[in-house]
């Protein structure tokens, strides 16, 4: 919605993708009920937190968690809608926090609709939905305290909508639900509820109810009555069951869930039957499993839900298969699994819910992975914040509308987060699990909450979310929920008003179309507009609001339409323009607020029109209304507005900002407005701005310094070696970068290069820069080489050397330096690229990476690099030679080792990366490919070190030798 644009951008298609801003870490201040700070409302937590101590019992079921403890008190949170936790009073059904829900309780089991207790007395209670009546006769269909069910009970279980126990003599009874034969009357169907409890079998000693109930009995054996529609019940058909069946013998435990029953036998086998499709029950059972199959062996404890499955085996271990789509399994991806994968060790008790786990460990701590919609035992983060919240997501460009975020990366990929009510986020999902994928080769974005429009590099023009008001230009009106559709081509801008859309074409037209009740579209009325009609023409840029639009010419002319309150288009008060009406000159950017208009000048003025009512004007004097520009600021290089306030960045690189603050969208202290500018933040590249949020993207304090990389040339084959390093920032960065050969013989290296050549290519592929012989140019060059050298504390070269080296100056982007042997024999050669200014932060060396052959002694693969600054800097390293097969490369080695040291001391190694979920998410982030599965023989870490020299190394097994890409990352703090 309040899209700032910029001369620059206009002139230019691929704006984004241009290096005129830092890519920097994502930050947020004030609103985030939607998420759209960027960090996750996490609805799936998908690593292991720590939930509780000191418990006895845990169980998870449906959207509830509850645990036990050890002074027999019950606390619970979730879905709350029918006080299956407690009874609230205020209509509430979500929980996040712990909510202490019994005390006196010796043993809990729930359903996604109820809950039951048993006392120490052995009294059965219950709570909750009733409809079937299974908390007991003349109980209402809501419980909301307790109600008393029965006496002398050793043993409880609660199922989809009847409830089972087993008495202190061994007789197990049954209330409620019978539709399916559940209570094993000999009855089923509509009327066979049970209100009264009935006599299900004797001898029994636990059970376990789901759409099926399954009991043991003291010899052994397995039995189980009821829905058999999936095969279950494992007898071979899906035929109903309403009477008590015997599955199995020699089995000590068994669970039923909504599609599967499972069980295990006395010498620890895992046995399961019914739905298998989503993997639950193994890699050899069919898709719906008739009969029973073994799954596993070694197991003492198993846990189920509908379509996933833990189990403990008898070392303590919990495994986890079937689906994870909401990151049950606690391993840090949403990956499925049909074989087990393992998920932490020293678990007593295991529990599962409908998307959601619970591990009970031996030392008493509950830990939890999975949804956590309902807030199930985790409390979710503040709906606003004051304080900085950084998320994972690196940006160079952001755009911020109504409640959401949108953040354009290095590659052209568009990320989203926020509010998605009206699918305007193009994501397909209305969660709110922090930035997810929009869209690809994006250069701008602009967004209103509704709807959201986006340019690609191909000029297109695509939109998101709701259309009925013609804001795609196209008739019939497409619907766009859940998709993303293209509306028009030849596009250079475009901006997402209150149910409008306008964009210029690349002959500098600007069209509109959509709803226009203030003549915010400037076509000399106020009818809506269907179909794209034509505003003006000279135009490089556009910007859009709730009921006004600003536009900007060739020629630096500002001008505006739409709804006057407040001044906003300078003509005065009051009145509307239906057409477009100049307002200054000199102008490069601009951007809309609700009641404001905001540009900035050619001498980095930032000015604004209309209401000041909140202090959105800065120091101006307070008034009501300013139809006469305001100067807010003075060497401004950015801004960003939202509803009611405005953010700038300086040439400084501070982040100022004044206007309604009453969300912590300024910061701290929480006010409700800020009327003198009000210091943000330092170090700030990119700036947007939302309804009541603001985010900005910050490079860190620490960074890579100067890189390197050690290798041996071979004699044969394409004799050169290829790396890469890459410049972010907002300047050029001039670089020392040095082949050294002959160089290495001061060190005692032997069978060095003789002769390197030096080559630079950028990102397209062009040569930028190249050298062979460092000594053997212009006098006054070498001269410069040798004393930048001494001050970048590189050691010196032998007048006259054959080594190459170099002084170039590189524009932001990403870059190969070449070594090429030429026609003298290989040998081993040093790499060097020094950053010349590396306390600026404005430009920065922040990627490595080395593809070569790797081997062990002298064919050691070795890459170095310098952290300077305040704080410990975080790094992604990877050592790759399986996951090159995914890009058609042979002879990979096949199982690298990677070793970081600092001097001889060894500070981080990792062998086999095993789906380390930090490597996945920091890989995502950083838009590293992905290695190929989770059990791959590559290596890589994630490790934050102090600042200093330290170098990284490829170990390789026994002789072994292949093709290894190494990388370094610099992950933004």
């Amino acid at each position: 919605m309040k899209q700032r644009f910029r001369l620059l951008c206009a002139l230019l298609p691929f704006c984004a993708a241009n290096l005129s801003a830092q890519s920097g870490v994502v930050v947020g201040l004030g609103d985030n009920q939607f998420g759209q700070l960027g960090t996750p409302i996490p609805t799936n937590v998908r690593t292991l937190t720590q939930i509780s101590d000191g418990v006895t019992q845990i169980q998870a079921a449906g959207y509830l968690s509850f645990i036990l403890k050890a002074d027999g008190t019950v606390w619970g949170s979730g879905q709350n809608n029918q006080d299956q936790i407690v009874d609230t009073g205020d209509g509430d059904w979500r929980y996040p926090s712990a909510m202490l829900a019994w005390t006196g309780v010796t043993e809990i089991s729930a359903s996604a609709w109820f809950t039951l207790v048993r006392t120490p007395l052995g009294e059965l209670m219950g709570r909750g939905y009733n409809f079937s009546g299974q908390l007991g006769y003349g109980a209402p269909a809501k419980v909301s305290d307790r109600s008393l069910i029965a006496t002398n009970v050793a043993h409880i279980s609660a199922g989809g909508n009847h409830s089972i126990w087993v008495t202190t003599t061994g007789d197990l009874y049954g209330i409620g639900n019978n539709f399916f034969g559940n209570l094993g009357t000999g009855t089923s169907g509509s009327g066979a509820e049970q209100t009264v409890p009935v006599l299900i079998a004797n001898g029994v000693i636990k059970a376990s109810a789901g759409d099926c109930t399954l009991f043991l009995k003291s010899d052994g054996s397995l039995w189980g009555t009821g829905s058999n529609q999936r095969g279950q019940l494992g007898l071979g058909h899906i035929n109903p069951v309403n009477t008590p069946t015997k599955i199995a013998d020699n089995v000590v435990d068994m669970v039923s869930s909504n599609a599967q029953t499972f069980y295990i036998t006395a010498n620890h086998e895992l046995w399961g039957m019914g739905d298998n499709e989503k993997g639950e029950l193994g890699p050899d059972a069919q898709p719906s499993q008739l009969t029973p199959v073994k799954i596993a062996e070694d197991v003492a404890k198993v846990a189920a839900s509908a379509r996933f499955v833990i189990f403990v085996d008898t070392q303590g271990r919990a495994w986890g298969m079937g689906q994870n789509e909401s990151g049950q399994f606690g391993v840090g991806d949403s990956i499925d699994r049909t074989s087990p994968v393992l998920i932490t060790a020293n678990v007593l008790q295991v529990s599962a819910g409908y998307a959601h786990s619970l591990f009970l460990k031996t030392d008493g701590t509950v830990w939890g992975a999975g949804n956590t919609y309902a807030g199930p035992l985790f409390s979710d983060p503040p709906t606003s914040s004051s304080s900085p919240q950084r998320s994972m997501a690196r940006a160079r460009q952001l755009s911020a509308g109504g409640d959401s975020t949108f953040v354009l990366r290095d590659d052209l990929t568009l990320w989203a987060a926020g509010q998605n009510y009206y699918q305007a986020l193009g994501t397909g999902e209305v969660t709110r699990e922090g930035l997810r994928r929009v869209a690809d080769n994006v250069t701008k974005v602009s967004s209103s909450g509704q709807h959201t429009v986006f340019v690609k590099s191909d000029q297109s023009l695509w939109i998101a979310g709701v259309s009925g008001n013609g804001e795609s230009g196209l008739i019939p009106q497409p619907s766009y929920e859940n998709s993303v559709n293209q509306i028009a081509n030849g596009v250079i801008d475009a901006a997402a008003g209150d149910r409008s859309t306008l964009f210029v074409d690349q002959d500098h037209q600007l069209w509109g179309m959509g709803l226009n009740q203030h003549g915010q579209l400037g076509v000399g009325h106020t009818g809506q507009l269907y179909l794209p009609a034509m505003v003006a023409e000279n135009v490089d840029a556009v910007s859009s609001g709730p009921s006004h639009t600003l536009f900007l010419r060739e020629d630096g002319g500002l001008w505006g339409m739409g709804l006057n309150g407040g001044g906003i288009i300078g003509t005065g008060t009051g009145t509307e323009s239906h057409i477009p009406v100049f307002i200054t000159h000199n102008v490069t950017a601009a951007a809309c607020g609700a009641n404001n208009s905001y540009f900035l000048t050619r001498n980095g003025e930032l000015m604004g029109l209309g209401s000041s009512t909140n202090g959105q004007l800065g120091s101006t004097p307070p008034s009501a209304y300013n139809a006469t520009p305001q100067l807010i600021a003075r060497n401004v290089t950015d801004f960003a507005t939202g509803d009611y306030h405005v953010v700038w960045i300086n040439t400084d690189g501070e982040l100022w900002g004044s206007g309604r603050a009453r969300s912590g969208q300024l910061g701290d202290p929480v006010v409700d407005n800020v009327t003198t500018p009000r210091l943000l933040a330092r170090q700030v590249t990119a700036v947007a701005a939302g309804q009541d949020h603001t985010v900005y993207t910050q490079v860190p304090e620490t960074y890579l310094t100067n890189l390197s990389t050690r290798v041996k040339i071979p004699d044969t084959g394409e004799g050169r070696l290829v790396a890469g390093f890459v410049v972010s920032g907002t300047e050029p960065l001039t670089a020392l970068i040095r082949a050294v050969g002959p160089g290495l013989n001061q060190f005692g290296v032997d069978g060095t290069l003789a002769n390197p050549t030096l080559q630079i290519f950028n990102a397209a592929g062009d040569l930028v820069v190249a050298n062979d012989d460092w000594a053997a140019g212009d006098p006054t060059q070498t001269a410069e080489l040798e004393t930048v050298s001494a001050q970048l504390g590189a050691f010196g070269l032998t007048p006259g050397s054959a080594d190459a080296a170099l002084l170039v100056t590189l524009s932001p982007g990403a870059y190969t330096a070449q070594i090429v042997r030429g026609e003298a024999p290989g040998g081993v050669v040093l790499l060097e690229v020094y950053n010349r200014n590396p306390r600026s932060w404005r430009s920065r060396l922040v990627n490595l990476s080395v593809r070569t052959d790797a081997g062990s002694g002298a064919d050691t693969l070795t890459a170095g690099f310098v952290v300077e600054g305040n704080r410990d800097q975080s790094l992604l390293m990877r050592a790759v030679g399986p996951g090159l097969a995914d890009f058609g490369v042979t002879g990979f080695l096949a199982d690298p080792q990677l070793v970081l040291l600092k001097g001889t001391t060894t500070v981080a190694s990792n062998d086999d990366w095993a789906g380390n979920s930090d490597v996945i998410s920091q890989a995502a982030d950083l838009g590293a490919f992905p290695l190929s599965g989770t059990t791959s023989a590559d290596a890589a870490t994630v490790v934050a070190v102090a600042p200093g020299a330290y170098t990284t190394q490829v170990l390789t097994k026994g002789d072994a030798t292949g093709n290894t890409l190494v990388e370094i990352y610099q992950i933004d703090n």
